[in-house]
């Protein structure tokens, strides 16, 4: 049986051994640059100049050598070392040129400048010495001083050129390929914070994934990417994200679209196909008309934002519990910068209703500046029934129209988007104020609301700023117009007799945006009556459930204590809770045009 060793040997392979042939390789490199004889004991001057040698190699002590090699090595950086030398080295032309030196094609090499060396004496005053001599006082190679003297040459300073990325060079016609790649993406801005925000977004279904794929299946092998370059590009030279998966689709093009995927019949597929089109062409139709700019009309759109709870808090009670309900009615001229009115109400106030929509709208146009060149007043906003598109909204504007106006104001048109298809610049003034509200997890009282309102747009409060109309008592003497609900225009025009004298205000609907249906502008004053000339104000008290009131009270009760009642900041709580006044949920009867038709198709029409 063989005996065992117990010595330990060093491994000649394997992890440990490399590190150590790495450790030993970096010592030698770092010890290239740092003196290994400062007193100068091993070098050895070979040359032999004659007393008429402009080389004064033997001038130089050896304490000179000494002095010189010790401001060279004071720095053990490569590059500070050859700066140094560029001092000692001057390069001039020729004063005599030779024959040259014959090169294999046959050619003659010329030199194109001279080069001396200098090494500091006594006093320190420069003297000329051979390039040996150089080399060896200051211990370098031939290959280095040849770097040194073609920067000196070039009237260059040394820079540092080793290591580093040495494929960036190669792959630069790579990344070109990528960014044209990139810059060419269909995409979009964002509908909120447009003006600050220089980030665009593309479709939800793609990802880096799939782009690096499309990429690389539309460029020759050399140039294809890898996941690395590629996310290098994409991350940190171009401002591009995602959209998120849309929530808010319109059904319609989405149940067009799959529709033309399941068809089978060609002629089938075709009809849909156009539907889809004309769809698609009346949306946008809208949206050239809210761009649209003319000289002698301002242009207004108004819209509904989303409920705001009262109290807001993130405790979780908050989530099973009814709370009461702000209302913000944002009006923007977009005739100007920077001109937005917020209309802010809560549910003990009044509705969210024609009454108040309509009587927020009406305040707006009194109180607006119109310029003297205006004669058109076009106004835009959503297709909802039971806030906008009703006949009690455009009877207020027939009355205001008629008794209001300016007089230099002519005509009023209300456009009504395509269902799904109805984003306005409001809502990017609703998403800046959302964002602003999230940052704040607990609001409690209506002006921490205001608050955070007033940095948008102007604030006005109900009862304060502005107040409600008996709108609806207006339908006294106007009729209703039959078949608003699928109009996408109405056009209410001042009519005047053949002197001159103003009669009528008249009506005229389209449910295209475009092309004229044969409609005819009618009247809608009810016979035997005549416009009134004043529209009364009224207040309206709602109250609250009993159900909400307890729900509120539970929710004021766990984040402030059963003695909230005593907290001044929520004395306005205190008023609404105790009303001896209790309704029930609230079930008011809507007109028939009141009715919101929001999941409703589109009646089908081929003009736009």
């Amino acid at each position: 049986m063989s005996e065992q060793s117990n010595t330990v040997c060093a491994l000649n392979s394997g992890a440990k051994k490399e590190k150590r042939r790495e450790r030993k390789a970096l010592s030698e490199r770092n010890n290239k640059y740092i003196d290994n004889d400062p007193l100068c004991l091993r070098i050895q001057c070979t040359c032999n100049h004659g007393q008429k040698s402009n080389f004064k190699c033997k001038q130089i002590s050896q304490q000179d050598v000494v002095r010189n090699r010790k401001n060279f090595y004071s720095t053990s950086k490569k590059v500070h070392q050859d700066v140094y030398l560029c001092r000692l080295i001057s390069a001039f032309e020729p004063q005599r040129r030779g024959k040259g030196t014959p090169r294999p094609s046959g050619k003659t090499k010329l030199r194109k400048l001279s080069t001396s060396f200098f090494l500091y004496g006594k006093k320190k005053i420069m003297k000329r010495v051979c390039k040996s001599f150089f080399m060896a006082v200051f211990s370098i190679k031939r290959q280095r001083l040849s770097t040194i003297m073609k920067c000196v040459m070039d009237g260059k300073v040394p820079k540092e050129e080793r290591g580093g990325d040495r494929r960036s060079a190669k792959s630069h016609e790579k990344k070109e390929h990528l960014r044209n790649f990139l810059r060419n993406l269909p995409c979009s801005e964002s509908h909120y914070n447009r003006a600050k925000s220089k980030r665009v977004y593309l479709d939800a279904a793609l990802n880096m994934k799939k782009l690096r794929m499309f990429y690389n299946n539309s460029v020759p092998n050399d140039l294809k990417v890898k996941r690395t370059m590629f996310y290098e590009v994409f991350t940190f030279e171009f401002n591009i994200g995602f959209r998120s998966p849309a929530s808010d689709a319109c059904s319609s093009c989405i149940l067009l679209s799959n529709s033309i995927k399941n068809e089978q019949v060609s002629t089938k597929k075709q009809e849909l196909m156009t539907k889809l089109r004309i769809h698609k062409l009346r949306a946008n139709f809208f949206y050239k008309l809210l761009k649209k700019r003319v000289d002698d009309s301002i242009t207004i759109c108004f819209d509904l934002q989303q409920v705001f709870p009262l109290p807001r808090t993130p405790i979780q009670e908050a989530f099973y519990s009814r709370q009461i309900s702000l209302y913000n009615l944002c009006v923007m001229d977009l005739s100007e910068q920077n001109n937005s009115c917020l209309y802010n109400w809560d549910e003990t106030e009044s509705g969210k209703g024609a009454v108040s929509i309509g009587s927020a709208l009406y305040c707006f146009l009194n109180t607006q500046t119109i310029p003297a060149n205006v004669k058109l007043v076009g106004l835009f906003c959503d297709g909802c029934g039971g806030q906008n598109k009703n006949s009690h909204v455009l009877h207020m504007l027939l009355f205001w129209l008629q008794n209001k106006y300016p007089t230099h104001v002519k005509e009023i048109q209300l456009y009504f988007p395509v269902r799904g298809h109805s984003f306005m610049p409001v809502d990017r003034l609703f998403g800046r104020i959302e964002k602003d509200v999230r940052k704040i997890p607990v609001i409690t009282t209506r002006q921490e609301y205001f608050e955070i309102f007033s940095k948008h747009g102007r604030v006005c409060e109900l009862g304060k700023d502005w107040c409600l109309y008996n709108i609806k008592g207006l339908e006294t003497n106007y009729k209703k117009l039959v078949g608003i609900q699928s109009m996408k225009k109405i056009i209410i025009k001042k009519c005047k007799s053949s002197q001159g004298r103003q009669l009528n205000c008249v009506v005229k609907a389209s449910p295209n945006y475009r092309f004229d249906s044969g409609e005819q502008f009618i009247s809608l004053l009810k016979r035997g009556r005549r416009h009134p000339r004043n529209i009364e104000q009224i207040q309206e008290d709602r109250g609250l459930s009993a159900a909400k009131k307890n729900d509120v009270t539970s929710l004021l009760t766990k984040q402030f204590g059963a003695d909230w009642e005593n907290l001044s900041a929520l004395e306005w709580y205190k008023q609404i809770l105790s009303c001896s006044r209790n309704i029930a949920e609230q079930n008011e009867e809507i007109d028939d045009d009141e009715a919101c038709i929001c999941t409703e198709m589109d009646t089908e029409d081929i003009r736009i």
